[in-house]
């Protein structure tokens, strides 16, 4: 569409927080988006941001990382379409706990939204990228400690695709 979206953690949340905002191409013309307060966008810390065009919906969408152990599905206008909270991980997933997502990625031509946990136990994880719901024995990665085990990960912060090999993910 031709906007620039950014988003940001806040100094302090109050009834009016609001952490999303959308500039016109030139950087002029910010306008906030999403719900206000706590109970919007601006809860726990925001960190990553991606978009992602849909061509099956024939719509774009963004995806939020939050350290807060969550990961945020939008409209372009932040109106929340599914909200994927993981904390019950700390008591159920223990060896995938702490999770704090710092960017996602959805995979081309899949239905697969793939997210660095950068801040938590560095592993990656695949979530439907429709519904949110964590998507069993798809995650790879964990602490590592050196560069011997590639397998393993250290603060996997950012996650992208090569667009020149369709599938490659680029983990920074």
């Amino acid at each position: 569409d031709g906007n620039i979206y950014f988003t940001f953690a806040p100094k302090a949340v109050t009834a009016s927080t609001q952490v999303l905002v959308r500039f016109s191409a030139d950087g002029s013309n910010a306008t906030l988006l999403g719900r206000p307060g706590s109970e919007g966008l601006a809860r726990g810390t925001p960190h990553g941001l991606r978009i992602e065009h849909d061509k099956s919906a024939g719509q774009s969408f963004l995806y939020h990382a939050n350290n807060d152990a969550t990961v945020i599905k939008t409209t372009l206008d932040g109106e929340v379409i599914w909200t994927a909270n993981f904390s019950h991980w700390q008591s159920t997933r223990k060896e995938l706990w702490p999770f704090k997502p710092t960017d996602a990625v959805v995979l081309p031509g899949t239905d697969l939204l793939m997210v660095a946990d950068g801040y938590g136990s560095s592993y990656i994880h695949a979530l439907d990228k429709y519904t949110g719901m964590y998507m069993e024995g798809r995650s790879f990665g964990g602490q590592g400690k050196n560069s011997s085990n590639p397998v393993k990960l250290n603060t996997p912060h950012g996650i992208n695709v090569d667009p020149r090999h369709p599938g490659l993910l680029v983990i920074s």
